[in-house]
């Protein structure tokens, strides 16, 4: 089909397309198993939708018949168009009831695949080093694992739960099209190939524009997070004014990445829309030439006209849903990309469970630094006996803190190694020896117990 054949060359270009390493078809294929344990959901809500596709063709024949009734040649009476309407009433009840079972379905899929998927991304984040955190904002971190990951599960299940009753309409309407005007239908449907065009031509500048505004966005949400910490600095330094410029600055850029994601947004539309009128305005003509010379009747032209709209529906969201399929790709690499991530402190294979500890700590030619050009510790060795207290003294940024992380393993030397009663950190497991080391930190973090009753709260109303 031609139409469906436009549409598809606008797609080929996103579905081949890659962003940070990362090829699209393989983005979703990685999503699609979040999905899998849902597929009954999945199923039920396609069902619906093909169902509510088919029931939304019919009425269209029933104004047919209520037209050639009422202005041309088919016999009828007063009680055809009660008969009408009543089927009419009937339909829309159906209608609505499908649509209905399909909406909650589909939403219910939707938020399973985003817990899913949210909780993934949690437990991955918890697995990585103290770097990790010590080298990204919490802002961005959070913009991933909150706004990110909805995003995805809902710009990539929303097109996959639609499409069946998408084609389904699409389906319907050809098959009644045809049936009216073989000629007329491939007048209708000779603007897929610029509506394919179209959808191209806009795609890389949407892409782009979509990453760029996801980060963006995430740089915002890290200064705003930094912001929210440091409070007490900037209060006591007098800092508002000279923060909340920055504010603007930051929230500015999003603005302004917005507007541009606006108005090609609405280029695209003006120029579908444009399409979409220039094949209504052929048909209109025409089918009224036709009805005038009698070889269409004015119900069937009527019908006519009403699925060439159902035709265009499709591309109609199709093309819409084009700028929400852009945000999503950029969204999919922010949210795999974290996924992939490999934590640099992590368990040897074979590594044995510290159970006990009499607490000797050696480091043995220990040297450290957190990049190549920033040398911290540099053949350190010491031995702390059990029982005994060793103090560190030195200038800022000697690497006394430094030292004391290597113990619980936030970070591994890069040289030498540090032993805890004989054994290499490195041969037990990272759990068990946190489980083992009691740590009392320079700035000590109160987590708000106060916040957590107020939150079981609201939970327990909500249920």
């Amino acid at each position: 089909m031609p139409f469906v054949l436009g549409v598809c060359i606008g797609y080929r270009h996103w579905c081949t397309s890659s962003e940070g390493g990362c090829a699209t078809n393989n983005l979703y294929l990685r999503f699609l198993r979040y999905a899998k344990p849902y597929w009954p959901l999945g199923l039920a809500a396609s069902i619906c939708l093909v169902v509510s596709g088919s029931l939304g063709a019919y009425p269209i024949q029933l104004f047919k018949k209520a037209v050639d009734v009422a202005v041309g040649d088919a016999v009828g009476s007063p009680m055809t168009f009660y008969w009408l309407a009543l089927q009419y009433v009937l339909l829309r009840v159906a209608l609505g009831g499908a649509r209905l079972g399909e909406s909650y379905l589909s939403k219910k899929l939707v938020q399973n695949v985003v817990l899913d998927l949210r909780s993934d991304l949690y437990a991955h984040i918890q697995s990585l080093c103290i770097g990790f955190y010590e080298t990204r904002g919490a802002g961005d971190i959070m913009s991933r694992a909150l706004g990110d990951v909805g995003a995805v599960a809902r710009g990539f299940m929303g097109p996959l739960t639609r499409l069946a009753g998408e084609l389904t309409q699409l389906g319907w309407a050809l098959y009644f099209l045809l049936q009216v005007d073989a000629r007329l239908t491939l007048i209708a449907l000779a603007i897929a190939p610029p509506l394919g065009y179209a959808v191209y031509r806009f795609g890389d500048e949407m892409r782009d524009l979509a990453w760029k505004m996801r980060l963006a966005q995430s740089a915002l949400w890290s200064f705003l997070a930094e912001n929210i910490s440091g409070i007490r600095e900037i209060k006591i330094f007098v800092r508002e004014q000279y923060e909340l410029q920055r504010f603007k600055e930051n929230a500015q850029t999003v603005n302004q990445l917005g507007l541009k994601d606006s108005v090609l947004n609405a280029v695209l539309t003006f120029y579908t829309g444009l399409l979409f009128s220039a094949g209504e305005m052929l048909t209109l003509l025409l089918g009224g030439l036709s009805v005038y010379k009698g070889t269409m009747t004015p119900g069937k032209l009527t019908a006519f006209l009403m699925y060439v709209r159902k035709l265009y529906n499709p591309a109609i969201t199709t093309s819409k849903r084009h700028d929400q399929t852009q945000r999503t790709l950029a969204s999919a690499v922010r949210v795999f990309e974290l996924l992939d991530m490999e934590p640099e402190i992590k368990d040897r294979p074979g590594a044995e469970q510290l159970l006990s500890t009499e607490g000797e700590v050696r480091f043995d030619s220990v040297s450290f630094r957190y990049r190549q050009d920033q040398g911290i510790l540099h053949d350190v060795s010491l031995v702390a006996a059990p029982g005994e207290m060793i103090a560190l003294v030195g200038h800022s940024g000697g690497g006394k803190t430094t030292l004391s992380k290597l113990i619980p393993r936030f970070y591994d030397p890069d040289e030498g190694i540090v032993l805890v009663d004989g054994k290499d950190l490195r041969d037990v497991t990272v759990q068990s020896l946190r489980e083992q080391t009691a740590v009392v930190f320079q700035e000590s973090f109160l987590f708000n117990k106060l916040y957590y009753a107020q939150f079981e709260r609201q939970e327990e109303r909500i249920r």
